[in-house]
């Protein structure tokens, strides 16, 4: 839901057009544009008020601030600030945020008539009396009262160099909890085995990994630390005697990305890591040491991010 706060109209005693002022910033994308909030007050007021060459102005910004969404409305005419709203949204969709900020430009430049006050034939007005809220006697809607923590679940694919004898392919799974612009997911990826063949014969290995995530997020892109511990499978084929192994294998680096929102609570999501091999086992083909895991690997992930509530 979206939630207002510090509302400050004057009363109007006649329709009023405006000049247009909008901006989305980073990560606010998916809020509407200037043409489309136009259509959007256009179709509450029954006329189109915007003009490039009104006296007033009506400026609006869309910003994401963590995992909010939030909608400033100001507008000013000849006399200075006529009317000022705040308003956010924790969807990421952008919808209900998109409907309150077009109402509040409706009622700024349309208010309704207060009852039992006659209005004024052509006789000039008296100076305006002190601004106050949309509805008169209600206290303003609270301020939400900080960031939510909110469950995040993903699943995706993966492609990676440097942690089998070959490139790599594999699935991932995670599941945390994102509060404000952080995050911290448990993730565990499973690759699928590839080898390459030497003198002595072949090897082939994979990896299981659990890995734990904390993330910073600046709107849509983010940054993590990524910490990572499972097993590393081996085996040499091709040779009298073949021999399956299964080792420790642990990992550190650091990770990029952006999600971006699709359908409800639904993000799509691409990354890359970058990590460095805290062990790094060897293979051997009989007595031959053929294949040892690389000190650096990378690997790049497309997936989708469910976000609760």
């Amino acid at each position: 839901m979206a939630a207002a706060a510090v509302a400050l109209p004057r009363v109007a005693l006649a329709r009023r057009t405006a000049r247009l002022d909008h901006g989305r910033d980073a990560g606010a994308e998916a809020c509407p544009s200037d043409a489309a909030l136009a259509a959007r007050v256009a179709e509450r007021l029954g006329y189109d008020p915007f003009r490039s060459g009104a006296a007033a102005t009506v400026r609006v910004r869309f910003t994401r601030d963590g995992d909010l969404l939030r909608g400033v409305v100001e507008m000013r005419d000849a006399r200075g600030p006529a009317g000022r709203r705040e308003l956010s949204s924790d969807r990421p969709d952008c919808a209900d945020l998109a409907d309150s900020v077009a109402l509040t430009v409706s009622i700024l430049l349309d208010p309704p008539t207060v009852p039992g006050r006659d209005v004024p034939s052509a006789t000039p007005p008296a100076p305006p009396p002190p601004e106050a809220p949309l509805h008169p006697g209600a206290p303003p809607p609270p301020l939400p009262d900080g960031p939510r923590t909110a469950l995040r679940f993903g699943t995706g694919v993966s492609g990676a160099v440097g942690f089998a004898p070959g490139p790599t392919s594999g699935l991932y799974l995670a599941a945390g909890v994102l509060r404000g612009p952080w995050s911290l997911d448990l993730e565990g990826r499973i690759d699928l085995p590839a080898e390459r063949g030497y003198e002595a014969g072949t090897v082939r290995a994979s990896i299981r990994l659990g890995e734990l995530v904390p993330c910073w997020h600046f709107g849509a892109p983010f940054a993590c630390l990524v910490v990572g511990a499972g097993a590393l499978s081996a085996e040499g084929r091709d040779v009298k005697s073949p021999r399956h192994v299964d080792t420790f294998y642990a990992l550190a680096g650091a990770r990029a990305g952006v999600e971006f929102a699709l359908v409800g609570p639904v993000l799509a999501r691409l990354s890359a890591d970058v990590v460095a091999s805290l062990t790094r086992p060897t293979v051997a083909i009989g007595n031959v040491d053929a294949w040892t895991v690389p000190p650096v690997g990378a690997l790049v992930a497309a997936g989708l991010v469910g976000r609760f509530p």
